[in-house]
């Protein structure tokens, strides 16, 4: 084979590695451990940062995903700061029990 088809066959095959690597949805957020507790506010400042943390909790966030091998179909799912933060929790746990079970021979 010539150098030039060699050349466009090792382009095309990382277009085509690039482009499968594209379509995958978006992976779950990595969240921050939570910092070292420390004594808690006054209940003055307690009482005033509520509302504020509630309404942010009720915030609608919609994400959009890509579906795996069509350039036109979308998905977007819409819930609450809240409901994304729970299920974040959920899927933790869930990789938690399963590099738990993995490790332990199970």
């Amino acid at each position: 084979m010539s150098d030039v088809r060699t050349f466009a066959l090792v382009v095309v095959c990382f277009g085509l590695a690039w482009a499968a690597n594209a379509d995958q949805p978006p992976t779950a957020p990595q969240v921050q451990p939570a910092p070292p507790a420390t004594a808690p506010p006054p209940r003055a400042a307690t009482t005033q940062a509520k509302p504020a943390a509630d309404a942010d909790a009720t915030k609608k966030i919609c994400r959009r995903y890509k579906a795996t091998g069509s350039r036109l179909a979308d998905r977007t799912v819409c819930k609450t700061r809240a409901e994304w933060r729970d299920d974040n929790i959920e899927i933790r746990k869930q990789m938690n029990n399963h590099n738990r079970q993995t490790t332990n021979g199970g």
